[in-house]
C-alpha cells in the first residue's frame, strides 16, 4: 500500500515540475486534449496504461531482484533460470523442437 501512495505522490511532484516549468506548453497540451476525440483519447489511456504495466513489471520482477541479489522477492533468482536453461537444453537435444 505504501508503494501505491509514493507512486501518487509521484505523480503529482511530475505534473507540479511540468506545470511549474513549462505552463504554456501545458496549457496548449491541455487545449489538444480537450479538442481530442474519445476514441483517440481512449487509445492514447490504453497505451499508456499498458506501457506502464509493462514497466512496473520488468522494473519490479526483473531489474530490481537482479540488482538486489534477488533478496526484494518476487523474482525469479539466476541460479534458478540458470538451472531451468539447462534443463530446456537438455530436453530439447533429445527431441526435435518445432516452432
Amino acid at each position: 500500500m505504501t508503494d501505491l501512495w509514493t507512486a501518487l505522490a509521484l505523480i503529482l511532484v511530475i505534473e507540479g515540475v511540468l506545470y511549474c516549468l513549462f505552463p504554456t506548453t501545458m496549457r496548449r497540451v491541455l487545449t489538444c486534449v480537450m479538442d481530442a476525440s474519445d476514441n483517440h483519447l481512449r487509445t492514447l489511456g490504453l497505451f499508456a496504461a499498458v506501457v506502464g504495466a509493462g514497466l512496473v513489471w520488468l522494473i519490479r520482477g526483473w531489474v530490481l531482484p537482479r540488482a538486489q541479489g534477488d533478496q526484494a522477492g518476487g523474482g525469479k533468482s539466476t541460479a534458478t533460470i540458470a538451472a531451468f536453461c539447462r534443463s530446456a537444453t537438455v530436453a530439447g537435444s533429445k527431441s526435435a523442437i518445432k516452432l
